[in-house]
């Protein structure tokens, strides 16, 4: 039997019910009170089909309900906006390899998985800029080893803490890129 999805959206009554009842912006604490809200009184009645039979506290279920709603809806949203910009970083930077196939084999493997690794993490700013990088170095091997290397260098030092690196469209002030935030050793 074939499920007809347009049917369901339409007579989807709870779905609507919380999509009219949305409250956009909700805090991860706020979040976290009303799951334990609603976990106390589930517990207290021992269930919904009981705690239905209390106006009060039901009213209050129901708008702790739509907090858990709302806050789980945004986390979903941004993970697949996240996951869309990390599937368009990783287009972006194998495209550039692929443009360049030789730099997958001149750069030691150390480096090359630095720069890999700095992209998928969202650190690495300015892929656009790549290709003008390669473009304007006279040596584009010794060029993305160094960035490969001081990618690595950082993220050995600094791990999860590692600041966004910001490939420049053109050089300056001698540098082919930027570290936005303090490089240092985190303990």
């Amino acid at each position: 039997m074939p499920i007809d999805l347009d049917w369901a959206k339409a007579n989807d009554d709870v779905g609507k019910e919380f999509e009219a009842n949305y409250v956009p912006d909700v805090k991860k604490k706020d979040y976290e009170k009303a799951k334990l809200l609603m976990g106390e009184l589930l517990a207290k009645y021992g269930g919904k089909d009981e705690l239905m039979n209390h106006e009060y506290d039901y009213t209050r279920y129901k708008k702790a309900s739509y907090l858990v709603y709302s806050y789980s809806k945004d986390e979903m949203e941004k993970a697949t906006n996240g996951r869309s910009d990390l599937i368009e970083r990783k287009n972006r930077l194998s495209k550039f390899f692929e443009d360049h196939q030789h730099l997958i084999f001149d750069l030691p493997d150390f480096a090359r998985d630095a720069i890999i690794t700095y992209n998928n993490r969202g650190l690495l700013r300015g892929l656009e800029n790549l290709e003008l990088l390669y473009r304007r170095s006279e040596n584009p091997k010794e060029t993305f080893n160094n960035l490969g290397n001081e990618l690595y260098n950082i993220l050995q030092m600094m791990g999860e803490k590692a600041p966004p690196c910001f490939i420049l469209g053109k050089a300056n002030c001698g540098k082919d890129w930027i570290f936005c935030g303090s490089i240092g050793y985190v303990s």
